[in-house]
C-alpha cells in the first residue's frame, strides 16, 4: 500500500474539491434558475428527495460502514481485500432490491415517469460506488480527482445543451450520465490495492446487522436533507414554493461543505486510532475540530443574514426575493451541522457509538416530521 497521506495533505486535497464544489454553483445556478425557472427546479428538487431516498436505501449504511471497517485494517492487505468484495456483493444485492422497488412506486403510471426513468442511471451508477474503499485507506487525492472530473464535466455539458424550461430532462440525464461514469474512473486505481479472495471465506451474513444499525440513522438524516423537499412536494400546490427552498438549500450546502470538510478525512483517521487504542490522540484531533467548525461557521452565519438581501436577486435573479427571507432564518444551520459532524459523523460512528448517534438523530428526525406536517401548510 502507498504510504498513507498526511491530514493536512488529504485536507487541502479535499478543500480544493470543496472549493470547486463552491466555485461551480456560482458558474451554473445564475443560468439555471434563469432558463429553467423556480417551478421546474421546484419539479427538480421534489424528485430528487424521493430518488435520493432510493439511493439510500441501496447503499443501506455501506458508505460509511465500509469506510470505518477499512480503515480498521488498512495495513492488511489480505483482510482490507476481503472486506471490499464483500462490500461489493452487499451493494449489487441492495441496490438490485432497491430498482425493483423503484420501478413499481416511481416509474409505473407517474406524472414524472420520464424523470424517474432518467434517474435510474444515477441509482445503478451507486452500484459501481467504490469511494468508500479508497477514503478508508486515506487515499483522498484519488476520489477527489475523480470527483473533480464529474463536475468539470457537468458543468460543460449543462451550458453546452440547457437551453429552455423543457430541457430539465436533458439537466437530469447530464448529472446522471456523469455520476456513472465517475464512478467507473475509480475502479482503475483498485488492482493497485487488493488481492484475490477465495468466494468461500468471503463472509456476507456478518456484515448485514451492523449495517442495519448503521441504516437506520442514515434514514433519519436523509429525512433532514430530503423529507422537508418531499413534503412541500406532497402538500403544496405550487412547486416554485419547493424552488425557493430549494435554492435557499442550495448556499447552506455550498458553506457546509467548507465547515465540515475537515471531517471527510478526520473519519478513517479517528477510526484508525480507535482501532489502535489510541484515546489520546482522538480527543486531541476532536478538540482541533471543534475549533476549526467555531472558527468558520460563526462568522459564515452572520455574514450571510448580512448579506443576503443583496445577494440573492443579483445570484439568483427576479423572482427569487423569498429566498432571502429563506436564508436568514436557516443560517444558523451552519453551527448546528457543523458541531454535529464533528460529535456525530467524526467521533460517534469511526468509535463504534451508533447506538448514542442514533437516539439523537431519530429524535431529530421525529421533531422534524411533526413540524413539517404543522408548519409547511402554513407558511409553505
Amino acid at each position: 500500500m502507498e504510504k498513507k497521506t498526511s491530514i493536512s495533505k488529504n485536507y487541502i486535497y479535499n478543500l480544493c474539491y470543496q472549493i470547486l464544489i463552491i466555485i461551480i454553483p456560482i458558474i451554473t445556478t445564475p443560468y439555471l434558475s434563469r432558463v429553467l425557472g423556480a417551478e421546474q427546479i421546484g419539479v427538480h428538487s421534489y424528485v430528487n428527495s424521493i430518488v435520493s431516498c432510493f439511493i439510500l436505501f441501496g447503499s443501506l449504511g455501506i458508505t460509511l460502514y465500509a469506510q470505518r471497517e477499512i480503515a480498521y485494517v488498512q495495513n492488511n492487505i489480505q483482510a482490507r481485500s476481503k472486506i471490499f468484495f464483500e462490500m461489493i456483493i452487499v451493494r449489487f444485492i441492495t441496490v438490485s432490491l432497491s430498482i425493483i422497488i423503484y420501478y413499481f412506486i416511481c416509474i409505473l403510471n407517474n406524472k414524472y415517469s420520464i424523470y424517474y426513468i432518467i434517474f435510474l442511471i444515477e441509482i445503478i451508477a451507486n452500484c459501481f460506488d467504490i469511494s468508500w474503499f479508497l477514503q478508508g485507506l486515506e487515499q483522498f487525492k484519488k476520489t477527489v480527482f475523480r470527483n473533480t472530473f464529474v463536475k468539470l464535466l457537468t458543468t460543460i455539458l449543462i451550458f453546452c445543451f440547457i437551453k429552455n424550461p423543457d430541457d430539465l430532462y436533458k439537466y437530469i440525464l447530464i448529472h446522471s450520465i456523469s455520476v456513472l461514469l465517475g464512478n467507473f474512473t475509480l475502479w482503475y486505481y483498485i488492482p493497485k490495492y487488493i488481492v484475490r479472495v477465495e468466494v468461500k471465506k468471503l463472509e456476507i451474513k456478518k456484515h448485514i446487522k451492523p449495517l442495519i444499525i448503521l441504516f437506520i440513522p442514515q434514514i433519519a438524516l436523509q429525512i433532514y436533507m430530503v423529507l422537508d423537499k418531499t413534503m412541500m412536494g406532497q402538500l403544496v400546490a405550487n412547486k416554485a414554493e419547493v424552488g425557493y427552498y430549494e435554492q435557499s438549500q442550495k448556499i447552506i450546502r455550498l458553506l457546509i461543505t467548507i465547515i465540515t470538510s475537515l471531517g471527510t478525512v478526520m473519519v478513517p483517521r479517528i477510526a484508525n486510532m480507535f482501532a489502535n487504542n489510541n484515546k489520546e490522540k482522538i480527543k486531541f484531533y476532536m478538540m482541533k475540530s471543534f475549533d476549526f467548525i467555531l472558527f468558520l461557521s460563526i462568522p459564515m452565519m452572520f455574514g450571510l443574514i448580512v448579506i443576503s438581501n443583496y445577494f440573492v436577486p443579483l445570484f439568483f435573479g427576479n423572482g427569487y426575493e423569498k429566498v432571502s427571507i429563506l436564508l436568514r432564518v436557516i443560517s444558523p444551520m451552519l453551527i448546528i451541522i457543523g458541531l454535529n459532524n464533528v460529535t456525530g459523523v467524526q467521533f460517534l460512528l469511526p468509535t463504534k457509538k451508533q447506538k448514542e448517534f442514533t437516539i439523537a438523530v431519530i429524535i431529530g428526525a421525529i421533531v422534524n416530521f411533526i413540524l413539517n406536517l404543522i408548519f409547511i401548510p402554513i407558511w409553505k
